[in-house]
């Protein structure tokens, strides 16, 4: 199987592409866990960070039990890992694959509802859900090795840190600012009230109410 690039080579890629040299990141899901290997791998280059309905990668897979719930909820992790497989099942019917989550994963329905005809339109695009995969099969095991060396190192996330989460969605079940604060020296947060996993979409004038503050301090 052809090995992917993982998170610590995406999000900087990207950023030197577009011509900057220290950013503020705000991400969702993956994108804020691509960028939380940014900011652990280039502090120097990152002066805020915000992360939205995630707790460290690396706490995910420690609690990957039944007993907590992680694993019966995020069944789609392991699925993801499987070389081609996903791509077949799941490109047979596109929208249907990722309006399962969107109906299970959502409190404010209406708020999603006018985006998933582009996350349809985007992952039928040829070769989109293979990278889509591809980004989960990064994550196990080698954005796992990187993230148990850090640790074992004792290297942790220097710069102010925003988590944000809905209360309905999965990190709820766990006390998301004690465990970031295992991973970061300066954390803040809140949980969004009456919204499930897609925070900026379901309730966005409280995203951006908590955004702006934090980001004018």
């Amino acid at each position: 199987m052809r090995r992917v690039p993982g998170a610590r080579a995406l999000a900087r890629l990207l950023v030197h592409h577009l011509g900057h040299r220290k950013v503020t990141l705000v991400g969702h899901d993956r994108g804020a866990r691509v960028a939380h290997r940014y900011a652990l791998d280039h502090p120097g280059e990152v002066d805020r960070l915000v992360v939205m309905d995630i707790i460290p990668t690396r706490e995910m897979w420690r609690r990957f039990d039944m007993d907590s719930g992680f694993a019966r909820s995020t069944w789609h992790w392991t699925f993801h890992l499987q070389p081609d497989l996903p791509e077949r099942l799941a490109g047979a019917d596109v929208a249907w694959y990722l309006g399962y989550f969107f109906e299970r994963w959502t409190v404010q329905r209406a708020g999603v509802q006018e985006a998933v005809d582009e996350y349809v339109r985007a992952f039928s695009r040829p070769g989109a859900l293979r990278a889509g995969f591809d980004d989960y099969r990064a994550s196990f095991p080698a954005d796992a090795e990187h993230d148990d060396a850090d640790w074992t190192a004792g290297r942790r996330l220097t710069m102010p840190v925003l988590a944000l989460w809905g209360a309905a969605g999965l990190p709820a079940r766990v006390p998301v600012l004690d465990i970031w604060r295992e991973y970061a020296d300066d954390v803040e947060g809140a949980e969004i009230p009456d919204c499930g996993h897609f925070l900026a979409e379901e309730q966005p004038d409280a995203v951006l109410t908590h955004l702006t503050g934090f980001l004018a301090k």
